[in-house]
């Protein structure tokens, strides 16, 4: 798995976005955020990557996070 979507599952993980998601669930979660980022935020996932972690990053991800929640 890309560093760049291990950040994006800790910083979910850490701000309560997995909060009702079921333990059982957690592994698709995770598959489905990944592709989501790789898909459509490839340059978010480069920026994490590459140390990055600005304010207007972490809105993107929110927003991918809150999105992908629905």
């Amino acid at each position: 798995m890309r560093v760049g979507c291990q950040v994006a599952i800790v910083y979910a993980v850490i701000n309560g976005f997995l909060t009702n998601v079921p333990v059982s669930g957690v592994k698709e979660y995770e598959r489905r955020l990944c592709e989501k980022l790789e898909r459509s935020h490839a340059d978010l996932l480069e920026r994490f990557e590459a140390g990055y972690f600005d304010q207007a990053d972490v809105d993107a991800l929110r927003d991918v996070l809150s999105r992908l929640n629905g």
